[in-house]
């Protein structure tokens, strides 16, 4: 599974790409202070937009290479 990102066309190692680590401590920084409705509405907001729930289920259910999007 390869992933789009900004950074670069796409990330064969989503956990080595510089884009989707910058990504993820600037949300780490904004939401420092937050209350715990505020961080879970963006939780939803952000697992809506991307299908991530879809996804993540998908990842826990299947072996690796039998899920079909």
């Amino acid at each position: 599974m390869q992933y789009v990102c900004i950074y670069n066309k796409s990330c064969s190692n989503p956990t080595q790409c510089p884009a989707l680590n910058c990504y993820g401590k600037l949300l780490h920084t904004v939401v420092t202070g937050w209350d715990d409705k505020e961080c879970i509405k963006t939780f939803e907001t952000i697992g809506h937009d991307t299908h991530m729930l879809r996804k993540l289920d998908s990842v826990i259910k299947y072996k690796a290479g039998t899920s079909q999007y």
